[in-house]
């Protein structure tokens, strides 16, 4: 039986039943070139609009180090592997620090994406349909182009992620064992896990499928994946040795454990978001559908015909869902949470990908063509609401309202501005320092009792509806009189303000 079993596998392949691949039509290519144009504008549109945020801050921070010291501030803070610090430095070194440049280099990762989607589709045999399925959904998705924007590994991460399923797919469909397919997977799959942590994940679910439906390629996959291991090896030593010595890893304990509400609203954002009440388990439903009328339709076929049909559902839904199950129950029996979405965006082109397949492979045709209306129609909508919702939340008024302040603290002598909040901290020290070096110092205190100035200023947030009464009576509960105000829309609930402020006995 095992020689059996080992033939069939051997003769299945990841790839649709197209018998001419992908074939463009001048229609379906003239779309694809809109949807290529469309996913490159939705990145760059707007694109010197956005301050940095806390997390970007400590990026540009870390990259500006020496390189000595840049590895040692990412072995503390632990969280992440240090390739994406490595490639911003390089960055800043051939362009500067001006914040369109830093953003450029995450944009130009996420466009970079679209090569190897194309080739995985193309590798999968997917109909010209599929790929501008997908391609539309990923061009307009507020979750994927936020962490395009974001100065931070996400983008690169999922540009590995999408590297390695080709390169996976090109090795599992080849005839024979040659490491000419399986080398490039292994340096792909090396610079994935030093890019993110999360990356083990891919790896290990392209194991897990080998190990089901292909054994005769098992070993030499093994094989790279333990050498990957070996090569990151060093790295997760020192991580470990540095985090048992601090207690663990301190920099994670924010994060909430995950819920059911968790799960759904993940899938959500693939889906495109809206803000109304009921939109998520909508668009569950909507998109889930076509996928489980595809897998109906396998499970009703002979499972070894299935099989050696069609794996590639399997693969995805693997791809799509493990990774998440996984993340969620680590994050309920560890001792501290592991779930955030952003992490787990190495699942966002392989559910959009099994999305897009299974709507193509609806019949009859007319379903197919409903299903195809929803589903476009509910992305982009989502999409260009969501666009305007991810504006809104990139932190552009603090840059500008620091600006203000420095001007009318000009020449009056060192002042002090205090902040309660470490994220806020880092951007109001960064936009400081590029407005003024000098005269304005920004101090990290816990409260109230740590400010020791008689004149000073203070950076928080307050609630979008705060009046400057409301202000006023707040500060002179706390002995403080309230002078020049600066602020800026944070969020769509918070603004950014900073306070000027005296002791009441100091007033003038």
């Amino acid at each position: 039986m095992a020689p059996a079993n080992k033939d069939i596998n051997s003769q299945l392949r990841l790839e649709l039943d197209e018998p001419d691949g992908m074939r463009f039509t001048r229609s379906a290519l003239i779309v694809f070139l809109l949807l290529v144009g469309l996913f490159v504008a939705t990145r760059l549109w707007n694109l010197g609009s956005y301050n940095l945020w806390s997390d970007e801050i400590f990026s540009v921070g870390t990259a500006r180090y020496s390189w000595g010291h840049l590895f040692h501030e990412t072995i503390s803070d632990a969280v992440h592997p240090p390739l994406f610090y490595i490639l911003l430095k390089v960055w800043i070194w051939i362009g500067g620090q001006s914040v369109v440049w830093l953003h450029l280099l995450p944009t130009t990762i996420a466009v970079a994406t679209i090569i190897p989607l194309f080739l995985l589709a193309r590798e999968l045999r997917l109909p010209a349909a599929a790929l501008n399925l997908v391609l539309l959904f990923t061009a307009v998705n507020g979750y994927l182009i936020f962490y395009s924007l974001e100065l931070r590994m996400y983008s690169l991460t999922l540009l590995l992620t999408v590297c390695s399923l080709w390169l996976f797919v090109r090795f599992f469909n080849s005839k024979s064992r040659t490491w000419k397919e399986l080398l490039p997977l292994f340096a792909v799959n090396l610079l994935l896990v030093y890019s993110h942590y999360y990356g083990w994940l891919v790896v290990g679910i392209e194991f897990l499928f080998l190990l089901f439906w292909g054994r005769h390629k098992l070993w030499p996959f093994t094989m790279s994946a333990a050498a990957a291991a070996v090569c990151f090896s060093p790295w997760a030593v020192i991580v470990i040795t540095r985090a048992a010595k601090k207690g663990g890893i301190g920099n994670l304990g924010w994060l909430a454990q995950p819920d059911a509400v968790s799960l759904a609203g993940f899938f959500g954002n693939l889906h495109g978001a809206y803000q109304f009440r009921g939109q998520i388990v909508l668009g569950l439903l909507l998109f889930s559908l076509p996928i489980f009328a595809w897998a109906w339709d396998g499970l009703r076929r002979d499972s070894r015909k299935t099989n050696r049909r069609n794996p590639i559902l399997w693969w995805l839904v693997m791809l799509s869902f493990l990774p998440v199950l996984i993340s969620f129950a680590a994050s309920q029996m560890g001792r501290q949470s592991v779930w955030n979405r952003r992490y787990l965006i190495i699942v966002a082109v392989p559910y959009l990908l099994l999305v897009a397949i299974a709507v193509v492979r609806l019949r009859p045709q007319w379903l197919r063509n409903i299903a195809l209306v929803l589903v476009t129609g509910w992305a982009t909508l989502a999409g260009f609401q969501d666009r305007q919702f991810v504006m809104r939340q990139r932190w552009r008024s603090v840059e500008p309202v620091v600006k203000q302040m420095v001007q009318a603290e000009s020449g009056k002598g060192e002042v002090v501005i205090y902040v309660f909040e470490r994220g806020l901290f880092r951007m109001v020290r960064l936009y400081v320092k590029l407005a003024d070096p000098q005269g304005v110092q920004v101090k990290l205190v816990d409260g109230l009792e740590g400010i020791t100035d008689q004149h000073f200023w203070i950076a928080t947030r307050e609630f979008a509806n705060t009046t400057p009464q409301s202000r006023e009576q707040l500060w002179a509960s706390e002995g403080y009189g309230v002078g020049q105000t600066f602020q800026g829309v944070f969020t769509r609930q918070e603004k950014f303000v900073l306070i000027e402020a005296w002791r009441e006995e100091d007033l003038p």
